[in-house]
């Protein structure tokens, strides 16, 4: 229940930030008021069990609550932080050799920049934006000399975790389950061209039922190691194998050992 006496700072052009602040149920002050103090402010009043919400400017403010009626007594401050969204999200690659940082992606818009990877020439990086406050998500790939980035597939279909294969060929799976952990829709795997053609449905799992998530392609380019999910929730996560056609699923971790975030690379020459 909303507070039903608002003074300010209920418009969006108040602040890039809000503050949520729940007065509880129950007995004790059950028949008293509470007025709310912003920056020594007065900008509401509550009553038990009603919910309040500020737009105020980012930063540290300072919150008070003043009990008035046959509960007054002395006003109660504290210091309430209120960050806005980030609306820059960067990638860097970090060089294991020199210990060196370098930004290779900054986006200003809002939407964030996850689950980049590298192509295998070091040009381009495939990686998931999500918007709608991650209601939804896409595939994007961008040149890592600059210039403009493509969206890959239609925001609808929730694309997440892409891969890049030396056949450059995308694979990547629907709905991101850190994003939907709950979700009973269909979680699948695809691949895609690096121009956006050719996308190709590789599992066909239904509603309510074992999802894929995690995609990473082997070496050779010829199979997709992926993280396979049985159960609702969390669920049960074992590791599986499929052909880069579609064909062949077969596990690689037997039950019930765990598994997730697979990655397939060749073991050194020890010789």
């Amino acid at each position: 229940m909303l507070s039903s006496t608002t003074f300010s700072n209920q418009d969006a052009a108040d602040g890039d930030a809000t503050l949520n602040i729940v007065r509880e149920q129950g007995l004790w002050g059950g028949g008293c008021s509470s007025a709310i103090y912003l920056d020594d402010k007065v900008v509401a009043d509550m009553e038990i069990g009603q919910q309040l919400v500020l737009h105020v400017p980012s930063g540290t403010r300072k919150l008070s609550v003043l009990a008035h009626g046959a509960c007054s007594g002395e006003r109660l401050d504290a210091d309430a932080s209120a960050d806005a969204p980030p609306t820059t999200f960067r990638v860097a690659r970090y060089d294991l050799a020199t210990g060196k940082t370098t930004i290779v992606l900054e986006r200003k818009d809002g939407m964030s920049a996850e689950q980049p990877r590298i192509s295998p020439d070091g040009a381009h990086v495939v990686y998931t934006r999500f918007r709608d406050d991650g209601a939804a998500s896409a595939i994007f790939v961008a040149d890592l000399k600059g210039g403009p980035e493509h969206r890959l597939t239609e925001w609808e279909l929730l694309g997440a975790h892409p891969d890049w294969s030396i056949e450059d060929l995308i694979v990547f799976n629907t709905r991101d389950l850190a994003a939907f952990q709950d979700t009973t829709e269909p979680a699948n795997l695809y691949t895609i061209a690096v121009d956006g053609s050719d996308l190709r449905q590789l599992t066909t799992f239904g509603s309510s039922a074992t999802r894929a998530t995690q995609p990473r392609w082997t070496p050779d380019g010829t199979g997709i190691v992926f993280t396979q999910v049985d159960g609702s929730g969390f669920g049960e996560r074992r590791l599986a194998f499929i052909n880069a056609d579609g064909s062949g699923r077969d596990w690689l971790t037997p039950s019930p050992l765990a598994g997730t975030h697979p990655q397939l690379r060749p073991l050194a020459d020890s010789g």
